[in-house]
């Protein structure tokens, strides 16, 4: 069984009212992840959205057994291609989760396990090992595009998840461009994350920047603006994620890495900005650099607020630690240069004034707290 091509599906069904008041207000990555889900549910039943309402409901009006509901045999249905395609429990449970959100929310009710009593044949999850400075250099060596260099390598080095490095533009690139000794550049990535919304910080390295600058020179004709990766070379349409994880998966095939049965090969989109969190925790970085780098929440909002103001004490962290991403040696190109120095003194003024400021914060919400006692 192949799986199932849902973004045709998708697009037809958001178009439904039903659907349309089921999404509102939601955001754009939970609605993806809903529409992903019932998009297969559709294809496996054959019924479109507001078709599945009105059958389920029908039969709970009229006191259907539950046994003989519609809705029991398509659970069935979803479950049968869960095991077909190898997808593990997670995913399974998750996707099943999804589905029913869409019954709940018009108070349908919907099978709390899955028909027939037989082993569960769902793996526990796909067991993956993390990639290494080798298995890298393994796959820019098997890509065949300079833009297929480019993403993975951007990927490895910011831990930008896949859907946001889609979204650069080349203006951004260039913009970001920051210089170092010896004609090195890294890139300073300012952006929101499109899964949570969350606004960050975080650097691409002089070796992803080369070759993001080769692929615009060759592949994108030498465009000075317009989106960053596109799906042909004089084209502004943006490479899609669906083309990206098929080249990924062709390419694991190549290089011997693919697992057969739907599991994931060794190479995954979501591997790469693993590979930049776990070669920074080895490096030893501050977990609140990490935090922000990867995007992720701060346990304490003034920690979110301070370095969206000063990224500078980040982008000395990300160069002190380059070594743990780049696939080469750079310490000596980078960590003595006279920027870093200058970079350093810069922080050390700043971080002096954030102190005087948290400290007379603090004092005023105390007087706040006395005052209203």
């Amino acid at each position: 069984m192949q799986r199932a091509n849902l973004k045709p599906t998708k697009d037809k069904i958001q178009k439904e009212k039903v659907i349309q008041d089921w999404l509102d207000g939601l955001r754009p990555a939970t609605i993806d992840n809903y529409l992903k889900a019932l998009a297969l549910f559709t294809q496996l039943t054959g019924k479109s959205p507001t078709e599945l309402l009105e059958i389920t409901w029908k039969e709970q009006e009229e006191r259907t057994p539950p046994w003989q509901q519609s809705i029991e045999k398509w659970y069935t249905l979803l479950k049968e291609y869960d095991q077909k395609t190898n997808a593990s429990k997670t995913t399974s449970n998750v996707r099943k989760a999804n589905i029913s959100a869409f019954f709940h929310f018009y108070r349908i009710m919907t099978p709390k396990t899955y028909l027939k009593r037989k082993k569960d044949n769902l793996i526990i999850k796909n067991e993956r090992e993390g990639l290494t400075k080798q298995d890298i250099k393994d796959a820019l060596h098997g890509a065949n595009s300079f833009k297929i260099k480019a993403l993975i390598l951007t990927q490895a080095t910011s831990g930008i998840a896949i859907q946001d490095v889609l979204q650069l533009n080349i203006e951004q690139f260039y913009d970001g461009l920051i210089d170092l000794k010896e004609g090195y550049q890294i890139c300073k990535i300012h952006h929101k994350r499109t899964k949570s919304s969350r606004e960050h910080y975080t650097f691409i390295s002089f070796e992803a920047v080369a070759l993001i600058k080769k692929y615009i020179k060759l592949e994108r004709l030498g465009h000075s603006k317009g989106p960053l990766f596109t799906s042909r070379d004089n084209v502004d349409t943006r490479y899609s994620y669906r083309t990206y994880a098929i080249m990924i998966y062709r390419l694991n095939k190549k290089l011997g890495w693919y697992k057969g049965n739907y599991r994931y090969g060794k190479l995954t989109t979501h591997m790469f900005r693993k590979f930049f969190e776990t070669q920074l925790t080895n490096a030893g970085i501050i977990n609140d650099h990490l935090v922000h780098l990867m995007g992720w929440k701060h346990k304490d909002p003034l920690k979110a607020t301070y370095y969206l103001a000063n990224p500078d004490e980040l982008q000395k962290s990300y160069i002190k630690h380059l070594d743990y991403l780049t696939l080469e040696n750079v310490e000596t190109i980078t960590l003595n240069s006279p920027e870093v120095k200058q970079l350093q003194d810069q922080i050390d003024s700043q971080q002096k004034l954030i102190d005087q400021i948290l400290r007379e914060s603090k004092i005023e919400e105390e007087y706040d707290k006395l005052r209203k006692k």
